[in-house]
């Protein structure tokens, strides 16, 4: 699978080590943009300028990490569709930081709860699945085995 494949197409399968290779890729990328365009990496931004940076570079790096986890659940036989639960909790998490819902961390409302919940279980629950299961062996309806035949 061809570089563009990897982060621009939803089809095919990818290994977990394809997986982890590429989501830090994009991971790097984007904080390494952040950084170069005077984002604070550690710390939430103070201006709105900074924050919609941030946003934008999230906005644009959530394809690229759809596409690899799309793929990766092909590899785990499992619906594409599956990956709308984390664009969304990856839009909520967007969304806190471009309008600072939860700066203020001793004051949190329920929904902020009910919020930092939903994404804690959703992330959880993908790191799991696309990182740490194995793929189905041998060929599946989305292509052959990305580790090829299994003795």
């Amino acid at each position: 699978m061809n570089i563009s494949d990897l982060f621009l197409s939803f089809r095919g399968r990818i290994s977990r080590g394809q997986y982890w290779i590429a989501t830090g890729m994009v991971a790097v990328l984007a904080l390494a943009l952040q950084w170069m365009l005077g984002v604070p990496i550690m710390s939430d931004p103070s201006s709105l300028r900074l924050r919609t940076i941030a946003f934008v570079i999230g906005l644009i790096s959530m394809y690229p990490t759809a596409a690899i986890a799309v793929k990766r659940l092909h590899d785990r036989d499992q619906p594409a569709t599956y990956v709308w639960l984390l664009v969304v909790a990856f839009a909520v998490v967007l969304i806190r930081d471009l309008l600072g819902y939860f700066d203020d961390s001793i004051d949190l409302s329920f929904m902020s709860w009910i919020a930092i919940i939903f994404v804690a279980f959703v992330g959880l629950a993908f790191l799991v699945e696309l990182g740490f299961r194995r793929g189905t062996p041998g060929p599946n309806e989305h292509g052959p085995d990305p580790l090829g035949p299994r003795v």
